[in-house]
């Protein structure tokens, strides 16, 4: 069918916002680092949370000439969930230091067994 049939032409689909796309990345690297290091991962969601808020306030002032609102808002949700995993796992860590209960020793026997201590 041709636009002279009366059906409009088909428009270009909108750019994707780049701090959008950074925030879901960033987003989906802060849960993995959240899972493997101690706060780090909560960090890494904080830079995630303030790329989304800041890409989809942008897509939407764009007035639809950008795109990405949704992976702005998965950023956003991941960056949280990695601060809450960071910040239970920090958490975690100074309660175990701190009552005593941290042993990061991997050898049930004591370093000292071979002295006769």
């Amino acid at each position: 069918m041709t636009h002279s049939q009366g059906y409009p032409p088909d428009l270009p689909a909108p750019a994707t916002n780049t701090l959008a796309l950074a925030s879901l990345v960033s987003g989906v690297v802060a849960l993995v680092l959240a899972g493997c290091t101690c706060g780090f991962g909560g960090l890494t969601g904080l830079v995630a949370f303030f790329l989304g808020a800041t890409g989809r306030r942008r897509v939407r002032a764009s007035e639809g000439r950008e795109g990405g609102e949704g992976l702005a808002l998965a950023g956003m949700i991941t960056g949280v969930v990695a601060m809450v995993i960071g910040l239970l796992a920090v958490t975690f860590l100074v309660l175990a230091v701190f009552t005593g209960n941290a042993d990061f020793t991997t050898d049930p026997r004591s370093p000292y067994d071979d002295y006769g201590f």
